[in-house]
């Protein structure tokens, strides 16, 4: 989302200083649309972040990997989270059903729950 907003902010500056200094046309042009496509992702990922219609779904754990954990979705998919906060990587043990409710545009993970731990 970051990522996003710089771009389309450099894209900005970009098609202003190439109109001030009478650059190619077709360059600023291109900047412009750049911006556009870059501001509107922004926007889109903003407003599903603030949006309240997150979608839970109930999973198992499967491993971790550096940052990134795997469940096992009840349809029988994987899907593999980013974990940003080191620390809670240790809170995860195998075979635990957890909770993960996400965003319901770009299906980015809000928060995740344990809920029960297997005695395996």
């Amino acid at each position: 989302m970051i990522a996003s907003f710089m771009l389309g902010m450099n894209s900005i500056f970009q098609f202003i200083n190439i109109y001030v200094n009478d650059g190619l046309e077709a360059l600023g042009f291109l900047f412009f649309l750049s911006a556009l496509f870059a501001i509107t992702i922004f926007i889109i990922l903003l407003v599903d972040l603030f949006n309240k219609n997150h979608r839970v779904v109930r999973a198992k754990y499967v491993s971790k990997y550096k940052n990134i954990i795997y469940v096992l979705k009840e349809n029988g998919q994987v899907k593999k989270i980013r974990i940003f906060a080191p620390e809670m990587l240790h809170h995860f043990s195998s075979h635990q059903q957890v909770e993960v409710t996400l965003s319901a545009i770009a299906q980015i993970p809000m928060n995740i729950i344990v809920v029960e731990t297997d005695g395996n």
